[in-house]
């Protein structure tokens, strides 16, 4: 009886110290991985879903701390970098925030008007259209002039601003002067048909 109690001590004995070897290793490897990988950083990601064009708030932001290893020149470590920012796309519950993907809250301009076009059977655009985008405003319609009534398409405003778009493609928003958007607003209600190009990078067609 005395033996087998000395047996299951020495047992025990020898599991206590396998454990211990075994975590010291453990953490000796962690600790190596660590080194590696180097300090950790704090960057931002939404707490909660953002919907694009809205100002951030602190309830919208938390923190992940991730290896600096792993960090990115875009990804946001400074709060500074998100005052006064929207966010282009919406973005969802612990998506990271990169720079890239916003933008300082837009003001705007003296002489100037934001006007929304929605998409319907006379109004087209590009399901991709974002704000830092510019379009050309292209209208048909008939022109009274003309006895035999024939369609006339032709570039009304040249090298818009897009400055707001809905997550789901259903509107866009430009930026027009003052005096230009009564005549917008006239083609909206009488043209036949109304298109929205993007210009290309090289024609100005960005300021993303």
């Amino acid at each position: 009886m005395l033996e087998a109690k000395r047996r299951i001590g020495l047992f025990l004995t020898l599991g206590v110290i396998l454990a211990s070897a075994a975590a010291w290793l453990t953490y000796g490897r962690v600790s190596a991985v660590e080194q590696q990988l180097g300090t950790r950083i704090t960057v931002y990601v939404a707490a909660k879903p953002i919907a694009a064009q809205v100002p951030l708030t602190a309830a919208d932001l938390t923190t992940i701390y991730i290896p600096e290893t792993f960090l990115q020149k875009d990804m946001v470590t400074d709060p500074k970098d998100l005052t006064g920012k929207v966010a282009l796309i919406p973005l969802s519950q612990g998506q990271m925030l990169t720079r890239p993907m916003l933008t300082t809250r837009f003001v705007v301009p003296d002489g100037s008007r934001v006007l929304r076009l929605y998409r319907s059977q006379t109004i087209y655009f590009d399901d991709n259209l974002l704000a830092g985008d510019r379009v050309d405003l292209m209208v048909t319609y008939l022109d009274p002039a003309d006895k035999q009534q024939k369609l006339t398409t032709h570039v009304h405003l040249n090298a818009l601003p897009v400055v707001e778009s809905d997550a789901k493609g259903a509107w866009v928003g430009i930026l027009v002067r003052d005096r230009d958007a009564d005549g917008v607003i006239q083609m909206e209600n009488s043209a036949k048909q109304i298109q929205l190009l993007r210009l290309s990078p090289a024609e100005g067609g960005s300021t993303r």
